[in-house]
């Protein structure tokens, strides 16, 4: 029993950092620094009698690059204390890729199916959580928006549950589990992130369903019952969404004539739209202003001193982010930045559809298209997130050549 848990410590240790990442995320940092060490000492203790693999090139290990020009970008920060504390966000950018490194070229093994499993029981859990936070909110003030929105989740921001959700959909799909509690758990999870209500994340769901059906349509001998009530489900939510933003649009954009009266509405209602759509313009203004970008440390700084310049008294007071990654890192690092960025997701994607990798093509374009909504890795919610998976994922890939979407 010592030997068995000593060969596959690794799986459990991965398996537990899953598990806890949905929902008692302050524990993520211990667990990441218990998994690395065992990891490093393992592959010390090891160095002479396991067999070692030639290391090959992994778009994720881009990630290294892009921690460098952050950290190039504190030399230049006047903020230095929440440059490091960015830095610090950002330590996975750099520990992951030197752990999978170590992983790959030591030969060790890890069990995807059985990490991915307790993802998804972490995701349960989280939404039994949920429903907890929304029934204590309900009791205290007797309103049915408890059930909705950020009302609607225990300790994490809509945006990442339902990502978080959406990866457990993924995951599920190729998992070794019984087919009734399969769809049971999809349909459960499908239920949370529609009452999320979450724009960004709905169009990054609905982008990577549809980018799932391509690349799996060889696999898929017809489509099943499953297959076309998520179809449908899709199209109501599509179609909801749509005629929400089309009636909001008449309703918040209609006389505006000028990049003042838009900055103007903005300050007068709270739209997530109307305000996304202005911050985008700020950020923007200040990367073009920037190319270098202003700073690790200083991005916030600099997007507050806009929002005071022109007028925007709303954003300036909520301190607002960018809320797109794209433009947080420009503003940030500058192109150098944006460009690495963007380089790990689409070289990834490109590896992916040559490997005929189809989970992690799909969950590469889920967080590609939500970062277009969301600075999604600018917290450890979404760094340890987004960088583990893809990393885990890639192996997935690995280990499962042979399979088939179950109909």
């Amino acid at each position: 029993m010592a030997r068995y848990l000593n060969q596959n410590i690794e799986s459990y240790l991965f398996a537990i950092l899953c598990l806890i990442i949905p929902i008692i995320p302050k524990l993520v940092p211990l667990i990441i620094i218990i998994l690395s060490l065992t990891i490093i000492v393992k592959a010390i203790i090891n160095r002479k009698t396991s067999p070692t693999n030639k290391l090959s090139f992994r778009p994720q290990d881009l990630f290294v690059v892009l921690f460098i020009i952050y950290l190039i970008g504190m030399t230049y920060s006047s903020n230095q204390h929440f440059g490091w504390k960015d830095i610090e966000a950002k330590l996975s950018f750099i520990l992951f890729p030197i752990l999978f490194a170590l992983i790959r070229y030591k030969n060790l093994k890890i069990n995807i199916q059985f990490v991915l499993l307790f993802f998804v029981l972490g995701c349960f859990t989280s939404t039994l959580l949920n429903i907890y936070e929304g029934l204590s909110c309900y009791i205290n003030t007797n309103k049915a928006s408890c059930f909705i929105s950020s009302s609607f989740t225990y300790n994490l921001h809509v945006n990442h549950i339902s990502i978080y959700y959406g990866a457990a959909i993924l995951s599920l799909i190729y998992l070794r589990i019984p087919k009734l509690v399969k769809t049971i758990l999809v349909l459960w999870f499908l239920l949370f992130i529609v009452a999320f209500l979450s724009l960004g994340a709905y169009i990054a769901l609905f982008v990577g369903f549809i980018f799932f059906v391509v690349v799996e349509r060889k696999r898929i001998k017809h489509f099943s019952k499953k297959l076309f009530a998520l179809v449908v489900l899709s199209s109501i939510i599509g179609v909801v969404f749509y005629s929400e933003v089309s009636s909001n649009y008449d309703q918040m954009y209609k006389d505006i004539n000028s990049k003042e009266e838009l900055y103007s509405r903005a300050n007068t209602y709270s739209e997530s739209l109307l305000t996304r759509l202005v911050i985008w313009d700020v950020a923007s203004t200040e990367l073009i202003k920037h190319p270098f970008g202003v700073g690790t440390g200083d991005v916030k700084d600099q997007l507050i001193a806009h929002y005071k310049e022109v007028g925007l008294t709303k954003m300036e007071r909520q301190k607002l982010n960018p809320h797109n990654q794209y433009l947080q890192t420009g503003v940030s690092i500058g192109f150098l930045g944006l460009f690495t960025l963007l380089s790990i997701f689409i070289f990834t994607i490109k590896k992916s559809l040559r490997e005929s990798n189809p989970v992690l093509i799909v969950f590469a374009i889920v967080i590609t298209v939500n970062m277009l909504f969301e600075s999604f890795l600018e917290i450890q919610a979404g760094i340890v997130f987004t960088v583990l998976f893809l990393y885990l994922l890639d192996l997935f890939g690995i280990q499962n050549k042979r399979y088939e979407v179950d109909d």
